[in-house]
């Protein structure tokens, strides 16, 4: 019956005040069929078709009074009569292409394109107009000669913030250069651990390492969850069928195709599970290669020459120090 009633057709504009307001849906039966209320999709306010052209015109005419200032066109050449003459003149050399002139305010410029470009997703009508009107304001202000000093301050501030930026972004770059140690081997190797094979000590540890073992801990943890849930899902089915057979109800589900489809199902997650575990073991079982080793044993040395090294200079720095106060108690 209530598919039989035909739901009333709304018109757009009905359906989309149905669809913000709900108290202007229409009041339909109890038995009457509901269609679902789906919101529409909010439309961006550059991307519609009513503001596209007026808000393109405005941002076309920012870049062209923002733009380079065009030098004034040069006399055109006179051009040759059609009648032919008695030997071809030669043609005069090519001058080199001159760069564009630069913009008159090009922070300014730059500042105005992140805005659109930033805003070109915005749905509120408010917020769109509260923009535009502060556009329309730079565009006159370009427009009469009169505001020149205040564009010229708000060029030198924004120029002073690029500045800012581009200091603050090479003073990270440099601290991240500077903090930046390229590892290398200290002579020993890592302990045995299921979460990495055979790896040798690295100073400083590289972080992608940690959050390598990180995530593979977390995920053994999880695998480790899941076996147990899975064991305990199989304890429990069968006692539900130990006690199903105790009260003598028995049919398809006891036995058969309808016990083996959830035993076969958690027994292959467990196996796969359990292939995993011994899969970690095997990794941490693995022998270094006769390369690693080498290169091991080969930081290892550098190492000690070192420590040899700086033990020798801590050790004449000690005798030289003492030879100096012995002299100058003698003197005394």
């Amino acid at each position: 019956m209530a598919s039989s009633i035909p739901f009333p057709k709304l018109s757009k504009h009905a359906g989309r005040a149905a669809t913000q307001f709900p108290a202007l849906r229409p009041a339909l039966p109890p038995h009457a069929a509901r269609p679902e209320w789906v919101r529409a999709p909010a439309v961006p306010f550059f991307a519609d078709e009513q503001h596209r052209a007026p808000t393109r015109a405005l941002f076309r005419g920012l870049l062209r009074a923002l733009g380079p200032v065009r030098a004034s066109p040069s006399p055109s050449r006179p051009i040759p009569s059609s009648s032919p003459s008695p030997s071809p003149s030669p043609l005069p050399p090519s001058r080199p292409a001159r760069p564009p002139p630069a913009p008159p305010y090009p922070h300014t410029l730059a500042h105005v394109r992140a805005a659109w470009r930033h805003r070109r997703g915005w749905v509120s009508p408010r917020n769109t107009a509260a923009f535009l009107e502060t556009q329309y304001a730079l565009l006159s202000d370009l427009a009469s000669p009169s505001a020149a000093a205040r564009l010229t301050a708000q060029e030198d501030s924004l120029a002073l913030a690029a500045a800012a930026k581009a200091a603050r972004e090479a003073d990270a770059a440099a601290a991240k250069a500077a903090a930046h140690v390229h590892p290398h081997l200290v002579g020993s190797m890592l302990y045995r651990s299921p979460f990495y094979g055979p790896m040798p000590r690295l100073r400083p540890q590289p972080l992608r390492f940690t959050m390598m073992v990180k995530a593979r801990r977390a995920r053994r943890e999880r695998l480790y969850e899941r076996r147990a849930a899975l064991v305990d899902g199989n304890d429990a089915m069968r006692a539900e069928l130990a006690f199903w057979r105790a009260l003598g109800l028995q049919g398809d589900w006891d036995g058969g195709v309808g016990m083996a489809s959830w035993h076969a199902e958690n027994n292959k997650a467990v196996g796969a599970i359990d292939d995993e575990y011994r899969r970690q073991a095997r990794r941490a079982g693995e022998e270094p290669s006769r390369w690693l080793v080498r290169r091991v044993k080969a930081a290892r040395r550098r190492r000690t020459e070192v420590l040899q090294a700086r033990a020798r200079e801590r050790k004449a720095r000690e005798v030289g120090e003492g030879g100096e106060a012995g002299k100058g108690g003698a003197e005394n």
